[in-house]
């Protein structure tokens, strides 16, 4: 009898001690929503997250093909003009950026963001393809720079190819993803395009901002007066200094390391039949 009274009280004590820890993991969850929430709501009335990838140049063409058709009148072949691009990645990418940390207050929440100030330096090196076995007309290529939301855009961003200053056009060009990009002269099948680009500009965002090393050598280097960084993604920064005064980083990225474009081609090579 006193043993079942025993196991009772143990029962009743762990059943007390149960409840105030249910309420903390409730009281954290609902907090955790409600900055959540705090984030979202500065993220969609200014820019959210930021992605920055390229330069890369992007050469489209149309070239007809030989498509077996089945109909009433039996198999047969037609041709049909198929349009598609070539995408040329940077022999060499070097970014210098300082972000600039501030907050935003949202109820009991103050949100981090920032403002990017960045200059892009890109070498670019492209032998435009001469296939005689079937019909082509090659379009104007186009030099293009990602950037995942372009609300975070302060002011007119610059791009220079080949210390030429070109008129930038929204969107990524041909490719359903956000960005800049400006068109070049249309080149002959078996060119060979030698670019010196240059992309400056002011990139504001909301809590963390991330740099595609999209080159096969890339070299990234980045300061803040932001005491309390939180170094991420797939690959460390190779030397940094943090400290009071903020943090300097930089990194240094071959292709061979990373699978960037690779990604880059699965998530947009593709060729349109017309």
């Amino acid at each position: 009898m006193r043993l079942a009274l025993k196991f009772v009280i143990v029962f009743f004590l762990m059943l007390g001690l149960m409840i105030p820890i249910i309420a903390i993991h409730g009281t954290i969850a609902e907090r955790e929503e409600y900055r959540a929430a705090a984030i979202a709501n500065v993220a969609a009335t200014s820019a959210g997250k930021q992605a920055v990838l390229g330069p890369v140049l992007v050469v489209p063409y149309v070239e007809m093909v030989e498509q077996e058709v089945v109909d009433a009148q039996g198999s047969r072949k037609v041709l049909r003009e198929r349009a598609g691009t070539w995408t040329f990645f940077p022999d060499t990418l070097q970014i210098d950026g300082t972000l600039a940390p501030g907050t935003r207050k949202r109820g009991l929440y103050r949100v981090p963001v920032y403002e990017l100030t960045m200059h892009a330096r890109a070498a670019i090196n492209a032998r435009i393809p001469a296939d005689t076995t079937r019909p082509r007309k090659i379009g104007r290529p186009y030099v293009a720079l990602g950037v995942s939301d372009v609300r975070g855009f302060v002011g007119t961003p610059s791009l220079k190819v080949d210390g030429r200053t070109l008129p930038l056009v929204a969107g990524f060009g041909a490719r359903p993803l956000g960005g800049v990009h400006a068109r070049l002269a249309e080149p002959r099948a078996g060119d060979t395009l030698k670019l010196d680009v240059a992309f400056d500009g002011v990139i504001g965002g909301t809590e963390a901002v991330a740099i595609v090393p999209i080159a096969r050598d890339n070299r990234f280097a980045l300061q803040s007066t932001w005491p309390d960084p939180i170094f991420g993604g797939d690959f460390l920064p190779r030397t940094r200094t943090v400290d009071a005064k903020g943090f300097k980083a930089h990194w240094e990225i071959s292709s061979l390391a990373t699978r960037a474009q690779t990604a880059y081609l699965a998530a947009t090579d593709a060729a349109t039949l017309l």
